[in-house]
């Protein structure tokens, strides 16, 4: 099972529009195959145990730290659908992910054009 974070420069209430158009809602979640996506707070103590320079890096994407993340979770057999998901909300709303086997913060630009960034891809655990 793969975890990706999306943090988006729309608000709530659009990047929840664009989740609506390519997803099924039910309920709180969305729904696309296996994968699995929801709006999550973010709390104060959210970026504690992460290193500072992944923090500044973060705060430089996106202009600020996120208050709130979509989180996808994906198995490896949907990984493609996962990809398609992180590309439509970036590609609308503005801003980067993070997926679970790198540090990076993700944009639109280096997925879509599978960039590597310290030997590795977004969602893949290969190295380059």
């Amino acid at each position: 099972m793969w975890s990706v974070r999306i943090c988006s420069l729309g608000t709530r209430a659009s990047t929840r529009a664009v989740l609506d158009e390519c997803c099924t809602r039910q309920g709180r979640l969305w729904t696309s195959g296996a994968v699995r996506i929801r709006v999550e707070e973010v709390g104060s103590g959210q970026y504690r145990d992460w290193d500072p320079d992944e923090v500044f890096a973060l705060e430089r994407a996106v202009g600020r730290l996120p208050q709130w993340v979509i989180c996808i979770d994906a198995p490896d057999r949907d990984l493609d659908e996962a990809r398609r998901i992180v590309l439509v909300v970036l590609t609308r709303e503005g801003g980067v992910a993070l997926d679970d086997r790198s540090t990076h913060s993700w944009t639109a630009e280096e997925i879509s054009t599978s960039a590597t960034v310290n030997r590795v891809r977004f969602l893949d655990e290969c190295e380059y």
